[in-house]
Parts: structure tokens; sequence; C-alpha cells
């Protein structure tokens, strides 16, 4: 949560993912870096403090004992004229 961001270029953004699911791992996809995942936990946070990237992608996964699911986080940079 959320599952949409709008954010300023240039600004600090965050998100959380969370499960109540028993998993093998999760973690955060990004093309900003990923967030490794772990073990044990109910809830990741993906975070960035300067926000300058027009197209980010990004992407929390969790791996059940069974498959990986996946949720898109969407992220909205905008500029402030």
């Amino acid at each position: 949560s959320p599952s949409t961001l709008v954010v300023r270029h240039g600004g600090s953004a965050s998100a959380d993912c969370s499960t109540f699911v028993p998993h093998n791992g999760m973690g955060w996809n990004s093309t900003l870096g990923p967030v490794r995942a772990e073990k044990r936990v109910q809830n990741v946070v993906w975070s960035v403090t300067n926000l300058t990237d027009w197209t980010l992608k990004s992407k929390c996964f969790i791996d059940t004992y069974d498959m990986q699911c996946e949720k898109e986080l969407s992220v909205y940079v905008y500029c402030k004229s």
C-alpha cells in the first residue's frame, strides 16, 4: 500500500507490501534496484529518496510454496511548472 503513487520529480516515495500468506520469501523488483527477498516477514518496504526516473517500474513479489505472486506499483511522476 498504496497501490498507486503520485510523486513530484525529485521527491521521495515509499510503498509497503504485506501478506499473511505463508511464503518462502517476499521482496521488490524495481528498475531503481531490488529489495532483497526476505523470509519470515509479513511486510517489506520499497523506498526512494530522490525520484527522477520517469519510467519507473516496481513490483512486489511473494514466493509462495507453489507459485510466485506479483503486484505492480503504479507510479506517476509529475513536474511542478
